[in-house]
């Protein structure tokens, strides 16, 4: 369970590394280390209490030079490991997208399918939204089945519903209502 604090706590780690030149490399770099804290041994060994935390960046750091990670990176996660705070680097991750994607112009649009989309549909819909904001569009798709067929689109506060189940929803809340 995180706490309120947890997400200020998560948004500073990541403007940190938002400030910096090489946000590719960074960006690839937390994927990997997401990735790599999903093992269970790595997990359990980072937050293992009796271990000190010394010991744990001591490894971290040599696991980091060896695996050309960038300086920033390196230091913004021994500092986590430090504070017992490695728990908030998926929430670390997807801030710092958030803010590399508006660094860069870019729009976030998280798109729900009802089933699986031909990827031709899915690059024509990302031109169309690209069109749409006059910027580059990274989409994040899901699959929802309860859409039954369409989708919907979410980009900041605006949502776009283009299924049968908003259809239907629609349709029985106005025979309900009648």
């Amino acid at each position: 369970m995180f706490k309120v604090g947890s997400w200020v706590v998560a948004e500073r780690y990541a403007r940190v590394m938002a400030m910096s030149k090489d946000l590719e490399r960074i960006e690839k770099g937390l994927m990997a280390v997401v990735e790599f804290l999903k093992d269970d041994n790595m997990k359990n060994f980072f937050a293992n209490p009796v271990l000190p935390w010394w010991i744990k960046v001591g490894i971290w750091e040599k696991i980091a030079s060896q695996n050309d990670v960038p300086e920033v990176l390196t230091r913004v996660i021994s500092f986590m490991i430090k504070k017992n705070r490695l728990d908030l680097i998926e929430r670390v991750m997807m801030i710092f997208r958030k803010l590399k994607n508006r660094k860069e112009g870019v729009v976030e649009v998280d798109v729900e399918v009802a089933m699986e989309t031909p990827k031709e549909l899915l690059d024509f819909l990302k031109k169309s939204l690209e069109k749409f904001f006059a910027k580059r569009v990274s989409m994040n798709v899901k699959v929802n089945p309860e859409l039954i067929a369409g989708l919907r689109v979410r980009c900041e506060d605006k949502v776009w519903e283009m299924s049968v189940n908003a259809v239907l929803n629609e349709f029985v809340n106005r025979v309900v209502s009648e």
